[in-house]
This record gives structure tokens, sequence and C-alpha cells, in this order.
């Protein structure tokens, strides 16, 4: 069975007029609820050359990334405030359950500590609303060089880390394969996918699917250790996890997520 929205759910063919485009036929998906601003984006993506569907609810949104029939998207444009929910708080468990994924978000307002926080949750870029046609489309265009080069990305060498979400495993350099409990290995994720930048400990809590203001810090010390311990294999430079004083911790050496190219 093909997958319905539930809401308002719209499609568009792409039906390039834009021959500037410098990298069409993208799948997109547009995540909205002010119909007119969703159908001008998709309008616009559309003459670009894009497949574009614009959804206005998170739940929608949810399901149609579920759905085994529909086209997976190579970026989500993400508005944040939405009728059943803020976007910004999905951004963990979107970045974890789709690491290739390009994400955008849409604001009309944020501040600096909100920016930093998206960006180290999971978001590629931030646009103030209203945003104008052309600036999204460079920024657009800028995320598919990307795209384009992380699928070209050639197979890590023996020295590098490597995560393994589908076996929920770390590869160290030589070869070595290391098991990771679940907890584990969301927290190594969620540290891998922001390279060299302080992770908070609340988003560390949250990547585990708990509450920050519930969560025993101490537990996620012990886990820390835990990590760092089995990330310290003999013979091999350990995988280096640090503290960042009263923000969360830090991993600073390159890690390769299986299916993205080395984040150093």
């Amino acid at each position: 069975m093909r997958y319905r929205c539930k809401t308002s759910c719209t499609a568009r063919p792409t039906r390039q007029k834009n021959k500037s485009c410098p990298h069409p036929n993208m799948n997109i998906l547009i995540v909205e609820d002010y119909k007119e601003w969703r159908l001008a984006l998709m309008d616009y993506l559309a003459d670009s050359g894009h497949h574009v569907v614009g959804l206005d609810r998170l739940a929608t949104m949810q399901e149609y990334l579920q759905s085994p029939d529909q086209h997976s998207p190579d970026i989500l444009i993400l508005d944040v405030g939405l009728p059943d929910g803020d976007g910004m708080s999905t951004l963990p468990d979107l970045r974890r359950r789709w690491p290739m994924l390009g994400i955008v978000i849409l604001t009309g307002h944020v501040g600096l500590q909100e920016r930093i926080s998206g960006l180290t949750q999971g978001a590629d870029y931030f646009l103030t609303k209203p945003v104008k046609l052309s600036e999204l489309g460079a920024t657009l265009a800028a995320l598919g060089r990307r795209l384009v080069t992380r699928d070209k990305q050639p197979a890590p060498p023996d020295e590098d880390w490597c995560l393994l979400p589908g076996s929920r495993k770390v590869q160290a350099p030589g070869g070595q394969h290391i098991h990771l409990t679940e907890a584990e290995f969301r927290v190594l994720h969620r540290l891998a996918c922001s390279p060299h930048l302080p992770v908070p400990r609340k988003d560390l809590v949250t990547s585990l699917g708990g509450h920050p203001d519930l969560y025993d810090p101490h537990r996620l010390e012990v886990l820390i250790h835990r990590l760092r311990s089995k990330l310290s294999p003999s013979g091999i430079k350990p995988l280096s996890i640090l503290s960042a004083y009263g923000i969360g911790y830090v991993c600073t050496t390159p890690v390769h997520i299986s299916g993205d190219p080395v984040l150093t």
C-alpha cells in the first residue's frame, strides 16, 4: 500500500525550467505548515529540476520517512514551529536514523545558542524566514555538492575508526571490531556527528531517549567511562572523548560513519 498523508500533503514532479541549477534531480521533502509558502517553495524547487514533496506536520513527516513506498529524500527542509511540535526537537532522532540526510532548518528567529545546539544536533544549515528563494537555491546547491562528494567517498582506510550502524559495532584502526551496547552506540554516534565540537550533556541524554531534567547525570558519566575503556584497545591509539568543562563531551578523533565520509 502506498503512503497517504493524513493531513495536507502535496507533491511536485520534476519540471526543470531553471537550467542553471547545478544539482538537479534531488529528492526534497518540505515540512512547513503555512500552505502558501510551502507551495511557493515546492514550485520553485520543481522548476529547478527537483522532485519535491510537501507536508505540514511532524507526524506525517515521520510516516513518510518510514514508508518503504516513497523515495528517500536527499534533503529535508524543516520548519521549526509546526502545529504538532518543534522541528528542532526531532534533530537527534533524524540524524541518528538517517545519517546521510541533508537537513535545512527554517525559522522566524532563533538565538545564537539555539543555532549552535541545532547544528550540533544534526542540522546542516539554518535559514531565517522569510528566506529569499535565490538564497534557498544557493544553500541547497552547496548542500547538494556535499551529498555528491559523500556518495563518491571511498571506503575508509584501515587506520581510521569506523562506526557500523547496521551491526552496532565500531571498527578500530587495523580492522578490530568492538561491540557496543545500544546506549554506547547512540552516544558515540552523537559525538561523531559533531567532530571537534562540544556536545551538551542534555543533547547526549536526548539521544538516549531520556529527559535532561530527569536523567541522572552520574549514569552518563559511567557510560562515557565505559565507552572510553572499550575504545582504548591494547596496541591501538585510543578514540579520544574529552570532557568539555561546563558543557558536555567532545570527540577529537576522526570517525567514519558507514555510508558517510570521515568526519574530521
